[in-house]
This record gives C-alpha cells, structure tokens and sequence, in this order.
C-alpha cells in the first residue's frame, strides 16, 4: 500500500503486469499467484492472456504478513517439468513468514530455473498507510535469491521503471524463436506493502 511509488506499490505493479501480458507473444503460458502470510494460485498458467489479465482482478489487496518462499515453492510446484522456465519475483523483499526463500531459490537454481527479482520502493518508502510500519525494500535479499538461482536483480522506484522492466523482459524471451514453456510469477501481498510474484510460461523464446 506505500504510496513512495505512485499511485501505491500495488497499483503500479498490477499495471506494469497488464502492459507484460498485452505485448507477450501468442502462446506464452501466464498465471498468477498471490501471497501473503501464504500463497495461492489466482490463475492457473494459461495461453489466454485476456483471461490472465482479468485475473489480476482478483489479486487480494496487500495485507497481512510476507511468505516470499512459499510463493517460490507454489511457483515451482506448477511449472511444467521440462523445457525452459523463469520466475519472475516483483517485491519488496522482506519475506517474515514461511519457509526459507533463499532455499527455494537454490532449488529452482539446481532445476534450471532462474528467478529474476525486481525490486520496487524507494530508499525512504515512509510509513505505511494505516500502519506505523516503515516501507522498507530487502536489495541484499533479492541479489541472493537471484544469484542463487542463475538470474538478475533489478531497482525501480517508479511506475514507468516497473513497466520497462517487465517489458524488457518481454522482449529478450523473443530473441529465439522457437516453442518453449516458461514461467514468470506474479502475486501481491505481504506486511501492509505490496509484494509480488509474476508466474508465466513463455511461448516464444529464451533469456540468454
């Protein structure tokens, strides 16, 4: 709900996933799952991206506590078993509630599964509204779960940043061309700020 990335965390983060479903290519797989003091799958993968993104709909508000490694383990749990898979984890990064995020990433890492983590919120994010807890984002954190698993970790502290991000993303699961299965994590939730997990399979394409 930190209102330090306009409008809110939440609200930039849903936009910037509707812009990712919008120019993926035909055929990318996408779900959705949410978490926060657990995690849950909103939209099952799919190659409907209107049907995913009317799902984002349905992402809870964030509330509650923050279960980033349950959100890795679910994600790990729906992706196909073979063929070429990502995550990718939008959050602020401070998991306090679940099991272990780093050895979820390390699993996905051994399986061949990069997590890529974008990190969202400033460096003075302020209080939450309605709380007197501080938005704070966990960088160290999100380098780990990245490195550990074979991806990258990127800053944005604003909404235009979150967007070329994700589009950015979009673009290089292009480069080749040829049927693959993916997957990319999105979810929302977690201590009163926005926390998320984008999940897709991508059709098209491969990160380098």
């Amino acid at each position: 709900r930190s209102t330090d990335v306009s409008p809110t965390r939440a609200q930039a983060a849903t936009a910037a996933a509707r812009a990712f479903i919008a120019e993926t290519p035909p055929g990318t797989k996408i779900g959705i799952i949410a978490f926060s003091g657990a995690a849950a799958i909103v939209q099952p993968l799919s190659a409907d991206h209107q049907l995913v993104s009317d799902a984002l709909d349905n992402v809870p508000q964030p509330d509650g506590a923050t279960a980033i490694g349950d959100a890795l383990q679910l994600a790990a749990q729906n992706l196909p078993d073979r063929g070429h898979r990502v995550v990718i984890l939008i959050t602020d990064g401070v998991n306090n509630s679940g099991s272990d995020p780093t050895t979820a990433a390390q699993w996905l890492g051994d399986h061949h599964i990069p997590v890529y983590t974008i990190g969202i919120g400033t460096a003075m994010g302020g209080l939450i509204p309605g709380t007197n807890e501080e938005a704070t984002i966990d960088e160290d954190a999100l380098r780990g779960y990245a490195e550990v698993s074979g991806g990258a970790y990127a800053r944005v502290e604003n909404s235009t940043q979150l967007r070329d991000a994700l589009a950015q993303l979009g673009r290089i699961t292009t480069m080749e061309r040829k049927p693959v299965d993916a997957s990319l994590g999105f979810a929302l939730g977690g201590a009163g700020a926005m926390l998320i997990a984008f999940l897709a399979g991508f059709g098209l394409g491969r990160y380098p």
